[in-house]
Order: C-alpha cells, then sequence, then structure tokens
C-alpha cells in the first residue's frame, strides 16, 4: 500500500476513536530522536484479542506492553476528562533509548511490566534528564512498593500512578 492509502486508514480509525496516536517529542539535544508516531487501540483487552493473547503473565513483554497501553488510556482519560492544559508525548532515541510518556516538560514516565526495577532500567529516564532537565520522573510498574532512586526517579506501582492522577496529584 501507498503511504497516503496508510494514512488514510489511520486517520479513519483515529476519527472513529479505535485508535490514538502519540507524538514524539524534540529535544533540540546532541541525541537524534525519532519523529514517528506511536499508536494503542483505545482498549487493551481488544488489542490483547486481536493479538491472539487471552491471559497475560506478568513480566512478559506482552505484559508490559499492555501495561504501557493501559498508562497511555488513564493519562489521556485523566488529561481529557480534567480539562487539564498539558501535552502528551514520547521520546525516543534513533538508538532506541525510550521513556514511554512525557507530559509538557513537567514529567517523564517510563512504564514497566515487570515487579524489580534493575539499574538498567533507570538509563532513559537519565539520559533524558542530561537532554531536559524535568522536575518529576517516575517509572510505573506491577509492583506494591513505592521507592525513590538515588537519582531522584520515583518508582511506584501502577495503583498509585493511577489514583494520583486522578486525584490531581501527579503534576
Amino acid at each position: 500500500m501507498s503511504p497516503r492509502t496508510i494514512r488514510d486508514y489511520v486517520q479513519i480509525l483515529q476519527d472513529t476513536l479505535i485508535l490514538h496516536t502519540l507524538p514524539p517529542f524534540s529535544v533540540a539535544g546532541r541525541r537524534k530522536t525519532v519523529v514517528t508516531e506511536k499508536v494503542y487501540f483505545f482498549d487493551v483487552g481488544v488489542a490483547n484479542a486481536l493479538a491472539g493473547r487471552s491471559r497475560l503473565q506478568p513480566g512478559t513483554p506482552e505484559f508490559g506492553k499492555a501495561l504501557e497501553q493501559l498508562a497511555f488510556l488513564e493519562l489521556t482519560a485523566a488529561i481529557n476528562y480534567q480539562r487539564l492544559d498539558a501535552k502528551l508525548s514520547f521520546w525516543q532515541t534513533r538508538s532506541g533509548i525510550e521513556v514511554d510518556f512525557l507530559v509538557d516538560d513537567r514529567l517523564a514516565i517510563k512504564v514497566k511490566g515487570s515487579g524489580r526495577v534493575a539499574p538498567g532500567n533507570l538509563k532513559s529516564l537519565r539520559t533524558l534528564h542530561q537532554e531536559m532537565p524535568l522536575p518529576r520522573r517516575l517509572i510505573v510498574r506491577w509492583d506494591q512498593e513505592c521507592r525513590r532512586s538515588e537519582n531522584g526517579i520515583e518508582i511506584m506501582p501502577v495503583a498509585e500512578f493511577c489514583r494520583q492522577l486522578w486525584h490531581g496529584e501527579l503534576f
């Protein structure tokens, strides 16, 4: 298919609220960033059903993608319902370093489907912080414990993330 045809189909899916796109955030820094939007379905269950997944196990890549989609849907809904003046985007270098969500220049969020956060998981938030210092950096994960890394990165369970988001405490 031609790129124009694909864009038209994507536009139809966006207009019918089946698909949402997330624009990339570009920082005027040393690292080159991607310019392609990310795409999310309107419902994490439908996306998994279309992919043939009926059950997701915590810690798997599929679980991580579903958790990221859930965070996207919650962020989008909260920004829209609360009528917040906030722009949602993502940041990714061409070498693959990625921060899943940026809310303006106030908050960077990395979503992890595993319960354990290894030092390497903090790399993307530290790298972005070198390019553009942010007041708040956060890892959302499938766990029950809140803590803070030695670099000031907050690590919190998805339930606490949603609570803070909907109570207006996140940004």
